[in-house]
């Protein structure tokens, strides 16, 4: 049943798009920053998740620091919807090559520090 609330949902979704077009969801720069930063910020999230994880010695704490990288996206957000920061083309091009290098770098730190089973036996 709850599959059968969420297809309605994403239908109803999908139809409000359809009927205002681009513009209804922000236009072509909102759906780019969709496709383009939501998979490099969810790496750079994952890659420093495994990165914190095999610096510290609880679970609890490594999802503690872990849910500090969504700070600074979400004072992004609140920038930009108040005005203070306005993301155009040469912004968002610049900000997603930062975003590239900022995954490459943590994903070779990550893949370095990662020990599996020093973290098994430290993780008890």
């Amino acid at each position: 049943m709850q599959d059968f609330v969420y297809f309605v949902e994403l239908a109803c979704g999908w139809v409000v798009i359809c009927e205002l077009g681009l513009e209804g969801c922000g236009g072509e720069l909102a759906i780019l920053a969709i496709v383009v930063m939501v998979p490099l910020l969810t790496l750079l999230s994952v890659n420093l998740g495994i990165l914190i994880s095999t610096r510290v010695n609880d679970v609890r704490v490594a999802q503690q620091i872990g849910g500090l990288v969504v700070v600074p996206v979400v004072g992004l957000g609140i920038a930009q919807v108040t005005g203070q920061v306005v993301i155009n083309n040469e912004s968002f091009i610049n900000f997603s090559l930062l975003l590239i290098a900022a995954d490459t770098a943590v994903f070779w730190l990550a893949r370095l520090a990662f020990q599996r089973e020093n973290i098994l036996v430290r993780w008890r």
